[in-house]
């Protein structure tokens, strides 16, 4: 996993010892592999520093779902096609869609 997170820094620093380009003074050169090295660093860094919290966040996920599936098989997710949603915001009067949903919530007080 380090190998990964530390790749982008290895690819500039193997890319500052080619040297500058022809077109390039080597203080530009300097500068810019500098910023580049440096920022791909800090990437890295923070990588490994929230390591931790993705992998608790995965296995918080896993062990979640596990408990809803086996023990309590309650407030699992549900899936609703278009068309059942589409049925449910029907109304008796014909209408359907965003609109009669939008009429039906403000309608003057009588």
């Amino acid at each position: 996993m380090l190998a990964v997170t530390g790749a982008p820094a290895l690819v500039e620093l193997l890319r500052a010892l080619r040297g500058p380009r022809a077109h390039q003074t080597l203080a530009s050169f300097l500068r810019g592999s500098w910023e580049e090295t440096r920022t791909a660093l800090a990437r890295a860094s923070l990588d490994v520093a929230l390591l931790a919290y993705r992998a608790w966040e995965m296995v918080h996920a896993i062990v979640l779902t596990l408990v809803r599936l086996l023990i309590t098989q309650r407030r699992l997710l549900e899936w609703e096609t278009a068309a059942a949603a589409s049925a449910r915001a029907c109304r008796p009067d014909g209408q359907a869609g965003p609109a009669a949903v939008l009429r039906s919530r403000w309608r003057p007080a009588r």
